[in-house]
């Protein structure tokens, strides 16, 4: 009989501890500016810790009137439970607006700054496009330049070899006239002082 009801005992106090530990509600101190953490349930007891508003505590025991609490850092004690609400007050979601707005002022300031480099960006971009275009251009002038230098430089040594062909022929045309004059002057002399001596001997 002694082990049946130390069996029980032992069971509900396990039960109750069991509930004591999976409860852990998570609350805020609600919208006052500080409530008291005392050492146990009750007005007479000892203050441990005030408490701000919006202070996160977790709920480990739970009453109409009191409810005992942990702190973030782990501190436990009592606080008034219509003090406690599982709602976060207007002070944690202020602050929380104005962690966010930073971030985001933040951000907007971080973007502005990369915008303002991807400008700059572009204009060199820009720069080096309109160099590239007007680069493209002389390329192709210097190329129909070069084409048209190629084609005259063609035609003039054409040109060249039409000429030094006349000159090799006008050269010979003269040479030939030149020979055929001498032979005729030749010949005419020739034929002068073949008169003459006829006309000696007939006069004989």
């Amino acid at each position: 009989m002694n082990k049946i009801i130390k069996y029980i005992i032992i069971t509900a106090f396990l039960f109750i501890l069991f509930l004591s530990v999976g409860y852990a509600e998570s609350v805020y101190v609600s919208d006052l500016k500080k409530i008291t953490m005392r050492s146990s349930p009750g007005a007479e007891h000892t203050i441990i810790r005030m408490l701000e508003s919006g202070s996160f505590l977790k709920v480990i025991e739970k009453s109409e009137v009191w409810s005992k609490v942990r702190t973030k850092d782990g501190k436990e004690g009592w606080a008034l439970t219509r003090f406690l609400v599982s709602q976060k007050p207007a002070v944690v979601l202020v602050n929380e607006f104005i962690i966010k707005n930073e971030k985001l002022v933040s951000k907007v300031t971080t973007l502005e700054s990369e915008n303002n480099s991807l400008i700059e960006t572009n204009k060199k971009l820009a720069g080096v496009e309109e160099k590239y275009v007007e680069l493209e251009k002389e390329s192709k002038n210097f190329l129909e330049i070069k084409k048209k230098y190629e084609e005259t430089l063609k035609k003039f040594e054409a040109q060249q070899e039409i000429i030094t062909t006349f000159e090799d022929n006008y050269k010979e045309k003269v040479l030939t006239w030149f020979l055929i004059g001498a032979g005729v002057f030749v010949f005419g002399v020739m034929l002068g002082m073949g008169a003459k001596k006829n006309r000696k001997s007939y006069l004989r």
